[in-house]
């Protein structure tokens, strides 16, 4: 007889990552929620007299299984993707060897925040941007927000013009 709050898959993903097989099969009102906890990097319930709100800070990963070009998934979520790798081009000799220990990647993690970004850098990713028709502000921040975790994984302070063109 009373409302009762449980944690649901987004707060269970907070600081993780999140998987959406099939992700051209969702609906868009979903993707346009789970777009919402990954802007403000929460999740609220409110409902019959009841709110809540909880953290839900999380990556995702979302496979693209359609078949046709018109089969994708929603552009709120593929907004919001900072890299789109295409699969059926991958083979396993053009696969790079180099990979990174999880001390290396945890030391770039702490230490991304504090990497910069000249002006110069991001203008050229928004003409890039501009030029290939990509009208998303969200695109180019993710392409800053690779672009720095590149420079961190390097251990440089600053993102270079070689990390740019990498995303």
């Amino acid at each position: 007889g009373r409302p009762v709050a449980q944690r649901g898959i987004l707060q269970e993903a907070d600081g993780g990552i999140l998987v959406l097989p099939s992700a051209e099969r969702l609906t868009p009102a979903l993707a346009s929620r789970l777009a919402a906890a990954l802007d403000s990097g929460a999740v609220a319930l409110q409902r019959d007299g009841f709110a809540e709100s909880a953290a839900a800070r999380f990556g995702f990963i979302a496979f693209d299984e359609g078949r046709s070009s018109d089969e994708s998934p929603p552009s709120v979520l593929l907004d919001r993707a900072a890299l789109h790798v295409g699969l059926p081009y991958v083979r396993s000799t053009n696969i790079p060897r180099e990979a990174f220990t999880r001390e290396q990647i945890a030391q770039a993690g702490r230490a991304v925040a504090s990497v910069s970004v000249a002006d110069d850098i991001i203008s050229v990713l928004c003409d890039t941007a501009s030029a290939l028709g990509i009208l998303s502000a969200n695109v180019v921040l993710q392409a800053v927000r690779v672009s720095r975790v590149l420079a961190a994984l390097t251990g440089q302070s600053s993102v270079s013009e070689d990390h740019a063109v990498t995303t």
